[in-house]
């Protein structure tokens, strides 16, 4: 706090020019400009996304392949099994594909790997069962594109495998009969940075399509499902994903938030329920920080499958038995993942090689592998360097990492391939896994190759604000009209930061030792500051210049515009 705050540089008369066009208030159009929306036609198109705006699903490459080869195994009604990862996103591509099935009348096997005992990727034993028991056409969501031997084995035992993954492409792709990755080469859809849930989303139309083409839905009298019902799982998978909400994201993200509060899925109600979330207003922070730690718990401490289970769950007492038992691993997962985190911080903070400047690697044998990429996302945002972590695998190592802006993880980990085991992930997050006699040198490897690019990094100003603005302005009603549509905030379109100067702080709305509310006034207007630090809030009366962030919420069934401090500097002080 009391840091000296200034404003995002923004073209002025690209902020008119907007402005005047799109008929906004200049508050509003200034957001829009730093967001590279600058026509009148940009700004209602980001405002107002519509799924009509996704492009063409054929763009994407293989997705003619995938669409055709599984339509084939529905029609001849061929058994599919699908293979997910463990986590969000990994979970809610499988959810898809199994109510894609259902709703066609045709059963479906999925398998999730246990991430202590089968590791990261496609299980063998896995696929090895299915083969036996006579399937022969299998999906990989969310994993499958570094799985060149283990889809070369099943190609040898007569396997049709479709790929649908999201993660960067290794030097070999699998031998699969359709790969559906973005990052492919040739590949035509103007977005690389979708999650594979919506990726799932896109082959699930594009086998929906063809079904049709084909006449299957008259021939057999199946209705045609309706994909809108499915769009509450890839809001879910996206935003848990941290996949930027822009262009394809954003719609698919906004139009999922929208059918997700209507709560029809008995599974997320119930999750809903458990998280404590009071209002109807689900925004992308409740998936972030309430919802989707709660679906990871499963595949952290326990089984992804439980996950599943609860999004498909048509039955409201299954589902809230499988909602509290993720509720209950998750509080499993916090302990585990604090105990951890605080004695991976006491290493390094003890560790010379920390002043070094390079990316960090920490090894314990007392560590959980589900509480690992957790804890590298922690240290990385302490302090603001990539971070590795891993935990004992059998006679090595297995972790996670996570990055910071602007240096792209998994590019600069393929450079030191030769001391890896296995690498897989993107340019903010990976899995990763050591020989346990090459740790120590992959680990000095790592800190010293990242500490020369890390250092050529551009300073990222923790001190910025998005605009100066008047009381008056945050609370004019035509600014919030804009403001509302907004949503979701997340990762490229984060929440805007206001300063405004010179408010008073008048009164103590409420005081619970951990956040205060203030009320607080400028001119003639006024309305409240939620400090969520109350050791932070400043003496009651003050004048302060307030660093915050405008929220909307509900109170007694009307919507009401608040601020959430970030900063309060006292004026003269």
């Amino acid at each position: 706090m009391n840091r000296t705050w200034t404003s995002k540089a923004t073209d002025p008369v690209a902020v008119q020019r907007l402005a005047r066009e799109a008929r906004l208030p200049l508050l509003a159009a200034c957001l829009l400009v730093q967001r590279g929306l600058t026509s009148a036609d940009q700004a209602r198109s980001f405002l107002n996304p519509r799924l009509a705006d996704l492009p063409d699903v054929w763009r994407m490459k293989g997705m003619r392949e995938a669409a055709d080869l599984l339509a084939d195994a529905i029609v001849a009604g061929d058994p599919i099994a699908v293979l997910g990862d463990y986590d969000v996103d990994g979970i809610t591509s499988v959810t898809q594909v199994l109510s894609f099935l259902r709703a066609l009348g045709k059963g479906g096997a999925f398998h999730i790997p246990h991430r202590v005992h089968d590791g990261y990727g496609v299980s063998e034993a896995a696929v090895a069962r299915f083969l036996d028991e006579g399937v022969r056409t299998f999906v990989t969501v969310d994993t499958g594109i570094a799985e060149v031997e283990v889809i070369a084995a099943m190609k040898a035992r007569g396997a049709r495998v479709v790929v649908i993954d999201h993660h960067e492409l290794g030097e070999a792709l699998p031998p699969a009969d359709a790969i559906v990755n973005p990052h492919q080469p040739g590949c035509d859809f103007p977005y690389s940075t979708l999650a594979a849930c919506a990726l799932t989303f896109y082959v699930l139309s594009a086998v929906r399509q063809t079904l049709k083409d084909r006449g299957w839905f008259d021939a057999t009298g199946v209705p045609v499902p309706d994909l809108k019902d499915t769009l509450d799982l890839v809001a879910l998978g996206t935003v848990a994903d941290v996949v930027p909400l822009t262009g394809a994201n954003r719609i698919l993200a906004r139009q999922g938030l929208k059918r997700m509060r209507a709560l029809e899925r008995p599974g997320l109600k119930c999750l809903v329920e458990v998280s404590n979330i009071r209002t109807k207003r689900l925004e992308a922070s409740h998936v972030s920080f309430q919802l989707a730690p709660r679906l990871n718990a499963g595949g952290r401490v326990d089984v992804a499958d439980t996950g599943v289970h609860l999004l498909l769950a048509d039955d409201p007492r299954e589902a809230a038995r499988l909602a509290g038992k993720l509720d209950t691993l998750n509080r499993e997962r916090q302990g585990l993942e604090r105990e951890a985190t605080a004695s991976a911080i006491a290493s390094l903070e003890g560790d010379p090689r920390l002043a070094g400047g390079g990316g960090i690697v920490v090894a314990d044998a007392g560590w959980h592998l589900g509480v690992v990429g957790i804890m590298a996302g922690r240290l990385a945002e302490r302090y603001g360097r990539p971070a590795l972590v891993l935990a004992p695998d059998g006679d090595g190592w297995r972790g996670s990492g996570r990055s910071v802006e602007g240096f792209d993880l998994v590019r600069h980990l393929e450079q030191g391939r030769h001391l890896l085991r296995t690498l897989g992930g993107h340019a903010f997050a990976c899995g990763l896994s050591v020989e346990g006699a090459r740790l120590e040198e992959f680990a000095a490897w790592f800190r010293e190759t990242t500490a020369p690019a890390l250092a050529a990094l551009p300073p990222v100003s923790a001190a910025e604000v998005d605009a100066e603005a008047r009381l008056s302005d945050l609370l004019e009603p035509a600014f919030l009209d804009v403001y509302r549509e907004l949503w979701p905030f997340g990762e490229a379109n984060p929440k805007p930061t206001f300063l405004v100067r010179g408010v008073a702080l008048t009164d103590v709305l409420d005081d619970r030792g951990t956040s205060r509310r203030l009320r607080l006034g400028q001119g003639d207007v006024e309305t409240t500051v939620t400090f969520w630090s109350a050791d932070k809030a400043p003496d009651v009366p003050a004048e302060v210049d307030l660093v915050c962030r405008l929220d909307l919420f509900e109170h007694r069934g009307a919507e009401v515009a608040g601020l959430t401090a970030v900063d309060a500097i006292p004026v003269g002080g």
